[in-house]
């Protein structure tokens, strides 16, 4: 499914193309909550939305540089980052 693709796709890019796998399958233990801070999943719903709907990452591209014309200072490009969990 596209959307399997393109999760497992981020995954990789941001925690490196060996531990991507592994980190998106993590299970926490019994008693620990899904996720620490709900904030990141708030528009969760949203993308997995837009990326059923078949829309290309030209469309993206374009909504998105009308939605957000200006980008923050401490932005970053995930091909030169690889975060650790």
């Amino acid at each position: 499914m596209h959307v399997d693709r393109n999760i497992k796709l981020i995954g990789k890019l941001l925690f490196g193309f060996e531990k991507g796998p592994r980190v998106l399958e993590v299970v926490r233990p019994a008693g620990q909550p899904l996720i620490d801070d709900m904030y990141e999943m708030k528009h969760m719903r949203s993308v997995a939305n837009i990326c059923n709907a078949g829309i290309q990452k030209e469309q993206m591209a374009e909504a998105a540089s009308q939605a957000c014309v200006t980008i923050p200072k401490s932005s970053w490009i995930s091909t030169h980052h690889v975060f650790s969990v």
